[in-house]
This record gives C-alpha cells, structure tokens and sequence, in this order.
C-alpha cells in the first residue's frame, strides 16, 4: 500500500477540544493532524490506502462518525492548478498522476458514493 497526503476542511465542533480529538483519534483518525486557520479548521492526512479515492473516503467516513463533525471539501492531494502545470518541477509528474488517478477512481466508485467523492474535490 502507498501513503497518500490530503488535507480534509472540517467544519462543527471544535476538532481540538479534548472530547472531539478523542473522539477522532477513536474513530481511526490516528494518522491525522488538526489545526485551525483563521478560523477554518481542518485535517492533514497521511494515509495508506491502494488509491487516493480509498484513502480520501476511510477518512471522511471515520470524521463524520463523529456527531457534529462533517468534512466540507478536500483541500489539497497533491493535485495541480494550471498556473502550477506552467512551471514545471520533478513533482508535477507525480502531481498529474495523482489528479489523473483521482477521477479515475472516482469513476469506479459505487454510483452513490461518486457525488460524494466529487463535492469533496470542487472549491
């Protein structure tokens, strides 16, 4: 299995009261850091899973296990904007490639889960 980073934007309780981190770390949200930025709170992931789709829904599902605590978006995979694809470095591959596997993941979801898995990846 690989090792797949993302940052989750969570909003209801406070995710760094001593009952919600908890809580999280007891629904499997051991491999996550919590932090807030002018007031947008959120959860960077490193997690292993086959794709970045499986590793992106086991976090959300473990999150939201947790009464008054609901995963927003996906803010950050790796993925690229078109400003970044015009500079390119040696991670853009790596980059792209993550992008790429996302939607294709996305794709061979169960048709439930695809609008899920969608919302997570629109700003």
């Amino acid at each position: 299995m690989r090792s797949w980073s993302f940052t989750l934007i969570v909003e209801g309780k406070d995710l760094q009261s001593e009952e919600t981190f908890d809580a999280l770390f007891e629904a499997g949200c051991d491999d996550a850091l919590v932090g807030r930025t002018n007031g947008v709170q959120y959860m960077d992931f490193d997690r292993e899973a086959l794709t970045l789709a499986d590793a992106v829904l086991s976090a959300v599902n473990a999150i939201e296990s947790v009464p008054g605590v609901r995963v927003v978006r996906l803010d950050d995979a790796g993925l690229v904007s078109m400003s970044e694809t015009a500079c390119p470095d040696e991670d853009l591959f790596a980059a792209l490639t993550a992008s790429v596997a996302a939607r294709h993941h996305c794709r061979q979801l169960d048709p439930s889960q695809r609008e899920r898995v969608r919302s997570l990846f629109v700003a």
